[in-house]
């Protein structure tokens, strides 16, 4: 659920005008979220 949350929170977000998001920080999240799944990479399978 963890992830789900995390996609719903980023997608909230992006539909606000007052937020910016670079470049730098996607990569950033995207890394983060890589290095989580292949930790917890379980996590997978309850989805």
């Amino acid at each position: 659920r963890n992830v789900l949350s995390t996609v719903r929170l980023g997608m909230e977000v992006l539909r606000h005008s007052g937020y910016t998001i670079t470049r730098e920080d996607s990569l950033v999240a995207a890394t983060l979220l890589t290095q989580n799944l292949f930790t917890h990479g379980y996590v997978l399978g309850k989805l």
